[in-house]
Formats: structure tokens, sequence, C-alpha cells
């Protein structure tokens, strides 16, 4: 009989270590910590995820790191780096906007466009060569920060077009629930 409680003891520990193992590697979802939270990564080749949000990958651009709440794309081709980051749910963007219009003096310019139902606040502090650009909006309940720092006037297009393809691709990711699985 003792031999049998061993037996079942060394079944359900086998077992225990697999289910650990499996939620620690999962090859389908990367590496995951031991409680089964994934960490931040890149989720396939054609999306970079960050936070709760993910969006598509951008043509050209590599990410150069990727934190808790936020992501840096580089294009080094054009020498251009686009930081991309979530903030604050709590704040009303169009106050937060105005503040920045009313205190904020190195802002020159500033232009408020649809994009398709989504507001977009684009704020420029424009110099000589170059301008930087932060870029709020709000999708899917989350307040988001596109910026960008001496951007070429003659690359304008190039950095807008890719904050548009940024927010029209913006969503949440699924999160999943961490633990042991069941097989």
């Amino acid at each position: 009989m003792k031999k049998l409680y061993i037996l079942l003891l060394s079944l359900i520990l086998i077992y225990m270590c697999v289910n650990i193992a499996y939620t620690m590697y999962n090859p389908e979802k990367g590496f995951t910590s031991i409680l089964g939270h994934e960490e931040e990564q890149i989720v396939d080749n054609n999306t970079i995820t960050f936070g709760s949000s993910a969006f598509a990958r951008l043509e050209n651009f590599e990410n150069n790191s990727v934190v808790s709440n936020a992501v840096s794309l580089v294009d080094s081709g054009q020498n251009l780096t686009i930081d991309v980051s979530e903030i604050d749910d709590s704040l009303s963007l169009p106050d937060t906007v105005n503040d920045l219009l009313a205190n904020d003096p190195a802002i020159t310019s500033n232009q408020t466009l649809d994009q398709n139902g989504v507001t977009v606040y684009y704020l420029y502090e424009e110099g000589s060569g170059s301008y930087n650009a932060n870029i709020y909006f709000n999708k899917n309940g989350h307040n988001y920060l596109i910026s960008g720092n001496n951007i070429s006037y003659s690359g304008s297009d190039y950095f807008i077009n890719n904050c548009k393809n940024i927010i029209n691709s913006m969503d949440l990711k699924k999160e999943e629930s961490g633990g042991f699985s069941k097989w």
C-alpha cells in the first residue's frame, strides 16, 4: 500500500511539473512568467504588443525597446524614431490638449482631426529645419500618445502616414488567464 501512495504522489508531481513547464513555455504564446502572465513581446511578425494594446507592425521600422506601457520604433534609413505609449485613461484629452496649448510656449501649431471616428490631436513644436510632434488620441477607452522628435519637413508625410497607420490599427490585446492549464 505504501508503494501505491508513493506512485500516486509521483504521478501528481509529474503532472504538476508538466503543467508548470507548459505554462512557462508555450510555443504559440512565447515565454511567460511562473504565474502565467505574458512578458511584453511581439505577438507575431505583424503585430507589436505593449501594455494592454497592440498595433500592426510598420514597414521599415524595428522596435527598439518595449517597456510596460510604451514602445519605441526606429527607421534607421529615415533617421526617424516614433514613440508610442499608453497614458492615463482618466485624463480628458481635450482638457489636456487645451492646457498644453495655453501653457506650453514651445507648441507652435496644432490640428484636431477625425480619423476614422477617432479624434486625434496633433501638437507641433516647429523649428527651422525640423519639428517635434505629440499626437494624442483615445481609442477603445484608452488614451495614447505618439511622439516624434527632429522630424525633417521633407519626411513629414512619412512620419504622419505611419502615425495614421498606428492609430488605425491600434487595438487592445486579448488578456489571457494565467496559472495552471488543463489538457
